[in-house]
């Protein structure tokens, strides 16, 4: 949408069937109203555009794509639960997002951080991190402030 705002032509080539990425997955929760409010806001807005959008077509070879001035690949990620990485101890990359900033994800974030020296990052729709009520005070005051002083993007 920016592109287009700028005066270029995007095309989009997506490998599944439906715009949204792990922003679909993120989203699927029952309670997460919004989030689904804007994908479907980002699909009307993309089409408003008149953007090509080209669904269920993976892009293997970047050489195929003749024509274009530049070519932005996002790749997406690899989801992984809690379970994955804390207990089963399944690899995660360098940079590891966490949606949803409450303890579990703040002490995640941490022990990759400390122990693993990986790049945690925060994205939280509460104004706070661990804004959960009844949550230990000195728990609570301990993961902000040690997200601010690793300087974890939130």
């Amino acid at each position: 949408l920016v592109l287009t705002q700028r005066g270029h032509k995007p095309v989009i080539f997506e490998k599944s069937n439906e715009l949204g990425g792990l922003f679909l997955t993120a989203s699927a929760m029952t309670f997460k109203e919004n989030d689904k409010d804007l994908i479907t806001w980002y699909k009307r807005e993309i089409e408003k555009a008149g953007i090509e959008v080209h669904l269920g077509t993976e892009v293997n070879d970047l050489n195929t794509l003749h024509g274009f001035d530049d070519i932005i690949v996002a790749t997406g990620s690899v989801p992984r639960t809690f379970t994955d990485v804390l207990k089963d101890k399944k690899e995660v990359g360098d940079k590891v997002l966490f949606i949803g900033g409450g303890q579990s994800s703040c002490e995640a974030a941490y022990d990759l951080l400390l122990n693993f020296g990986k790049h945690p990052i925060i994205v939280e729709y509460a104004g706070d991190l661990v804004a959960a009520q009844a949550t230990c005070l000195a728990n609570t005051s301990y993961l902000r402030d040690a997200m601010e002083y690793h300087k974890v993007p939130v």
